[in-house]
């Protein structure tokens, strides 16, 4: 009981985090590209899943909705985060030797030692500023491989919105992380 007490500020804003996560049901509305979309159920369509007018039609039946939406979204986070980071990469010059879009809980991306940069499906959700910091943020793991000055100091050059996109991420970024 202990570790309640002494936690308990950080169990009551994951559970409120939690319970403020979007959910990939029909008549729910999620951010995609950080644009509300409402999610509208078609069961009698042959074509899976697809954006139209800030809407995500999915076909099929009921029970696989949450599953069609999520596997649409990391498709598309596949694309259009390797888009986004190759724009940067080019426009850096940090170049990673390869992009996985992953499915995490609990962080948005990482940066190995060998170059490899992992991103989050979830991060499609997020507005492209938030995307730009994060994307930049691995980026400058290629150069710096801790959070230093140095590491700082490049990310700020890379994104001289950080903390705008930072403080969107404490607001907002445990409720993506959560989606369901």
């Amino acid at each position: 009981m202990p570790f309640l007490k002494t936690q308990r500020h950080w169990i009551t804003k994951r559970l409120a985090a939690l319970h403020n996560a979007p959910a990939f049901l029909a008549g729910r509305t999620i951010p995609v590209e950080g644009i509300p979309h409402l999610i509208v159920h078609q069961p009698a369509a042959r074509s899976g899943v697809w954006i139209e007018a800030q809407q995500i039609f999915v076909s099929g039946t009921e029970e696989f909705i949450g599953r069609r939406v999520r596997d649409f979204l990391r498709n598309h986070a596949r694309t259009v985060l390797g888009q986004e980071l190759r724009a940067q990469a080019q426009a850096t010059g940090l170049r990673p030797t390869r992009l996985d879009i992953r499915d995490t809980s609990s962080r948005w991306g990482s940066c190995s030692s060998s170059g490899r940069i992992m991103l989050s499906w979830r991060l499609i959700m997020a507005p492209a500023s938030v995307r730009h910091y994060l994307i930049a943020h691995e980026l400058a793991h290629l150069r710096h491989m801790n959070h230093g000055p140095a590491f700082w100091a490049l990310v700020d050059q890379l994104t001289p919105h950080r903390h705008t996109a930072e403080r969107w991420l404490k607001h907002h970024g445990s409720a993506l992380l959560g989606a369901r």
